[in-house]
């Protein structure tokens, strides 16, 4: 199902699937983010009319929920690498519907864990016969083909799948953005410390802690400022507010990429996002967090960074540096593991990953240097040309 974000993928599942399942039968959603297995948890305890937990603590100590089970794909991953090295047995032929939530997971984390190939072997290239599997995401455009070409590979080899593969799509709509481009990321610091209260909230999403400190710094005290990143204690107020209440109480919210996916934010005060993300899946992700009504939504202000021929040189640098070494492993692997023998941590881990006969290569990370080294490069070329 590939849809706009904010447009009931999710929600079917919670409201549409759930109540169709029979008492006997069993669902697998699998998310991406740990926030949103939160937010996910809560609402089916609230659509079953059950108690919320007190606190984040109790609430992650749920993992099943009338027969309805919650995971991360890292958990997957990681049950998946004990039953390859005879730890563990990861059987989900018990599950009837396994739902793979934000799946674009698979290739857009790829480029700095090797944990996602772990995941994409049991969910993607493992049939599980007794399983309807339903992929989810609104950027599903990259990791499609691969989950094409696995269940043609299945049909073409006479395995007797009976499974047919459905495609659902809706329309996108961004009619509802006013976009406005700003030159440094002091511009928009400044643009927000000096924006009337009543013009709604801010929601800033920024690329390393340091961009997220220096704007809270220089907003200063004229504004409520909160930053959410992958340290944030689960006390925080609006990290708490966001996963219960679907809203933040900050004028202003910073926050890195871990806020990136699935999370909803439903709040008609929201009414400014700045986005400082490279490349189209995160951006469109990061969007998506503020849930608005798409047959009547509200404007939002949506502020994006200028970025130079500079920034993308460093950038395809290092893509550069990493095709470098896989060719080098392609050619020679003996010779490849003879240098890195005693340098493991000189390679890159979204890259080669360590097995008892020595180096694999990952491939879904692979494919996610590939795709960005040609973004990076056509964005170079169009400088080239004379774009702004």
């Amino acid at each position: 199902i590939q849809a706009q974000t904010g447009t009931g993928k999710t929600y079917f599942v919670k409201n549409v699937l759930v109540p169709y399942m029979d008492k006997y039968e069993h669902m697998l959603i699998v998310s991406n983010r740990v926030n949103l297995k939160r937010q996910i948890k809560i609402d089916l305890l609230n659509k079953l009319g059950k108690e919320i937990p007190k606190d984040l603590k109790e609430l992650d100590n749920i993992k099943t929920i009338n027969g309805i089970t919650i995971l991360a794909y890292h958990q997957i991953a990681y049950l998946r690498n004990r039953q390859d090295n005879g730890l563990d047995m990861l059987n989900l032929n018990y599950y009837d519907y396994i739902v793979c939530d934000e799946c674009h997971w698979f290739l857009s984390d790829a480029s700095f864990t090797n944990l996602t190939e772990l995941a994409w072997e049991e969910l993607i290239r493992t049939r599980h016969r007794n399983a309807i599997t339903i992929y989810i995401s609104a950027t599903i455009e990259d990791i499609m083909p691969t989950i094409e070409g696995t269940y043609n590979k299945y049909v073409e080899k006479g395995s007797g799948l009976k499974n047919k593969l459905y495609k659902y799509t809706t329309g996108i709509d961004y009619s509802y953005l006013n976009p406005y481009y700003f030159n440094k990321i002091e511009d928009i610091a400044y643009t927000i410390k000096n924006a009337d209260i009543k013009d709604g909230k801010w929601l800033v999403f920024v690329t390393s802690i340091k961009n997220a400190e220096f704007i809270k710094d220089k907003i200063g005290n004229k504004k409520k400022v909160g930053i959410i990143t992958s340290k944030t204690d689960k006390d925080n107020e609006d990290l708490k507010s966001i996963i219960k209440d679907s809203k933040f109480n900050s004028d202003v919210l910073i926050c890195t990429k871990v806020l990136d996916n699935g999370v909803n934010i439903v709040d008609e005060q929201v009414k400014n996002i700045v986005i400082m993300a490279w490349d189209r899946v995160t951006f469109i992700q990061e969007l998506g967090r503020v849930r608005i009504v798409i047959d009547n939504p509200y404007e939002i202000n949506l502020y994006i960074p200028k970025s130079n021929k500079k920034a993308f040189r460093s950038l395809a640098k290092t893509t550069s540096k990493k095709l470098e070494l896989i060719d080098k492993y392609s050619k020679d692997i003996k010779e490849f593991k003879a240098e890195y023998r005693n340098n493991k941590n000189k390679l890159p881990d979204d890259i080669f990953y360590v097995t008892d006969e020595g180096y694999e290569l990952n491939k879904l990370g692979y494919g996610k240097v590939i795709k960005d080294d040609n973004f990076y490069n056509n964005i170079i070329n169009k400088f080239s040309k004379g774009s702004n």
